[in-house]
Parts: C-alpha cells; structure tokens; sequence
C-alpha cells in the first residue's frame, strides 16, 4: 500500500491512488459495443458454446463498480487502498440457468450440460479466453468486498 501512496508525475506531483478490482462485470449495457466482462455471456447465448466449464466467476454489477470508481475519487480514505468489488460468486452453470430461464422463451438455446475439466483444457489449445480460466477450474472463491461495502 505504501507504493500506491507514493507515485509521482513527471512534474514530480504527487498522485494520490486507489485500486479498484472488480469481478466479472455485468448489468444494463449503454453502448452498442459488448465490453470484454459481458463475453461471457455472449458466448453463453450466441452459440458459440455447446457447454459450460466448471467454473466460478466473481459478479459484479456495473452500477456498483461505478459507485465504486466515484466513491475512490470523492473519498479520502480511499486512497492508497484496494477495493473490491463483487456481489457475489456464481458458478458458470448457475448463470447459463438463469440466462436459460429468462431467454429461452425468446428462442435461444443456452447450453447448461458441465463440460468436463479434460474438454476444457482441449478447448483452451485454440480459444485463447479459454486458456484463461484453465487454473480456475472447479475452484470456488470467495472475496472480501467489506471496504467497499
């Protein structure tokens, strides 16, 4: 914490910081253009996924993150620290049931069948996002967001 209280610009100002580390990042899009948090999701209804990984993803709501971003910059005891913000954790199945229930009497088919950890890891040979999760398998994780609430 003591190097985020202690940049400099190259005036030799000294910066104040705050992290902001948040999870998966969902909720009520504003632009046209699918933000690399929502790919997720994406995936999950265009298609382009016969399965779901065994896979835990911290959530968080992009109206909590932007809180987050203005409560960093209006509050001075948030500097120097990192604040994490995640709602909760949900297992990659958990969301395609959801997605599944809320879109599928619109006609998409969301796959929820668990592929298995070997599938995956094959999968992760050509699909780069893939290759990303490959140590976050089965893995359940749990965060402490107590500073940003």
């Amino acid at each position: 914490n003591k190097l985020l209280n202690t940049t400099f610009t190259s005036e030799g100002k000294k910066l104040e910081m705050a992290a902001i580390n948040a999870g998966l990042v969902i909720g009520p899009l504003y632009t046209s253009n699918v933000p690399t948090s929502m790919d997720l999701l994406k995936r999950l209804m265009d298609g382009s996924m016969f399965a779901v990984a065994k896979l835990c993803l911290p959530i968080a709501d992009n109206r909590n993150v932007a809180q987050a971003h203005i409560k960093a910059l209006t509050d001075p005891g948030a500097v120097g620290n990192r604040h994490v913000v995640v709602t909760d954790s949900l297992w990659q199945k958990e969301m395609a049931l959801l997605l599944q229930k809320e879109f599928k009497p619109q006609g998409y088919f969301i796959p929820t069948a668990v592929a298995p950890n070997f599938t995956v890891r094959i999968a992760s040979w050509w699909d780069k996002p893939v290759r990303t999760i490959i140590s976050r398998l089965g893995k359940y994780f749990r965060y402490n967001n107590r500073r940003v609430r």
